[in-house]
């Protein structure tokens, strides 16, 4: 049935490729470029506005495992990413981030060859290049002490 609906629907063929290239399974959280699906409108005071799409590439570079390495790991350590993330992050090794965003103005939308909104389109870089703006750095670790809610009733 998985088969069949992607037959079916190839709006999704994107992110199968993705999933099942070399790229598809990342052996750590740090090592993971991320991107916004959505399109956003960036608005001034003055009411004008662009449309713009946001990429997060890792500045520890991308690392994958292979797939006898991911059929191990997730065998055996299947919280394996997210423990990596946080002794990372314990032992001061902080993961970056350098953000770029792409952007679009509002009559260039008007006719784009595709639906700006439209989640199974990219925007090609050629058209809207990456343009930095800045860096993320995970530098601490969540601190959450749980407590026990009594059942609802």
């Amino acid at each position: 049935m998985f088969w069949d609906f992607h037959n079916n629907n190839q709006e999704g063929i994107h992110e199968l490729m993705h999933l099942f290239s070399d790229r598809g399974t990342p052996a750590s959280l740090r090592c993971t470029d991320a991107f916004s699906g959505h399109t956003y409108k960036f608005t001034k005071p003055d009411g004008s506005f662009k449309y713009v799409k946001i990429h997060l590439k890792s500045d520890q570079g991308i690392k994958s495992f292979t797939s006898e390495e991911a059929e191990r790991v997730a065998g055996t350590d299947p919280d394996h990413n997210v423990r990596d993330l946080f002794e990372a992050i314990e032992r001061k090794e902080y993961p970056t981030w350098t953000a770029y965003i792409q952007v679009m103005d509002p009559k260039d939308a008007e006719s784009y060859r595709w639906n700006i909104f439209d989640m199974t389109k990219v925007w090609p870089h050629a058209d809207y290049p990456l343009l930095p703006f800045g860096k993320m750095t995970l530098n601490r670790n969540v601190s959450v002490e749980f407590k026990p809610q009594k059942p609802i009733r």
